[in-house]
């Protein structure tokens, strides 16, 4: 969780500042990816304890980002959002995509000692905590938002401002979780770490 929180706030602030290096700092040290593919281990063996306790992890996690990342923009008074912030506010099947071979190749890592240092880099493939952050700075930015790019928010189809933004965030987090959870739990299963009989 102290991991979790460090990321959030060179995430929150990389997004406010516009800036794609501190994004990318971000996914490097964030956490998630390993309770993610501990909930895709707990369903292809069918172990209850696993499922429960990968589950709890994400839970609070993503409480965690969402809040830190909500207190960070109202304390910053943030009324504007950047490029970096509408990139995440719509989701698309290439992000899809991502995911889908993110999940494969962080299971397929991990199942093998000799390539597991390459798990950050597929952290840093697939989006999970800027997309909670953004949600975060969307809703603390509220219906008052505006956009760095000088066009309206209506222009681009959000006609509630941050919470928009928030929502759009939000399902592109849930689509990077589905994803890497199917996915990687096929690619355990092919490498025969599935309970076939149960």
């Amino acid at each position: 969780f102290l991991l979790l929180g460090l990321s959030t706030a060179i995430a929150t602030f990389g997004l406010i500042a516009n800036s794609a290096p501190a994004i990318i700092g971000a996914m490097i040290i964030a956490p998630l990816m390993t309770p993610i593919m501990g909930l895709s281990f707990g369903v292809i063996r069918l172990s209850w304890p696993q499922i429960a306790r990968s589950a709890v992890t994400i839970v609070l996690g993503v409480a965690v980002v969402l809040a830190s990342s909500f207190v960070s923009a109202v304390f910053i008074e943030i009324k504007v959002a950047g490029t970096e912030m509408l990139g995440r506010a719509f989701p698309s099947l290439l992000d899809l995509g991502v995911a889908m071979a993110a999940g494969a190749a962080g299971a397929y890592s991990l199942s093998r000692e000799s390539i597991r240092a390459s798990v950050a880099g597929v952290a840093i493939s697939v989006s999970l905590v800027p997309p909670l952050a953004v949600a975060g700075i969307g809703l603390a930015l509220g219906r008052k938002a505006t956009a760095d790019v000088g066009i309206s928010f209506s222009e681009l189809g959000l006609f509630s401002g941050g919470i928009d933004i928030a929502i759009g965030a939000f399902v592109l987090f849930l689509t990077n979780l589905a994803a890497i959870v199917v996915i990687a739990g096929i690619v355990m299963a092919i490498q025969g770490y599935a309970r076939w009989g149960r």
